[in-house]
């Protein structure tokens, strides 16, 4: 498996901090997009972890993404946090 800087990487950006929060829930088809985020936000709230990575001050930018496997009903969200290296 690659790693998330792996991964940032290999899309040409130029980075001097990456950080990952990833989370997979079951039984989202109970829940609203935005109780769904509350959610997710919570469960990496709770989690010293994931918090600190919520909370890292020299992160600029981030960029966020959630998919659901309709074969087993899972849904995965993944917010992945950076700062560039370049000016922009």
């Amino acid at each position: 498996g690659r790693t998330p800087a792996d991964r940032v990487s290999a899309t040409g950006y130029s980075w001097t901090l990456v950080a990952e929060n990833l989370a997979m829930r079951t039984g989202r088809e109970f829940m609203s997009d935005t109780d769904f985020a509350h959610a997710i936000l919570q469960q990496w709230i709770d989690s010293p972890g994931h918090n600190q990575n919520l909370l890292v001050p020299s992160a600029t930018e981030c960029g966020v993404a959630v998919g659901t496997n309709q074969a087993n009903g899972k849904t995965f969200a993944v917010m992945i946090y950076t700062a560039t290296s370049e000016a922009r």
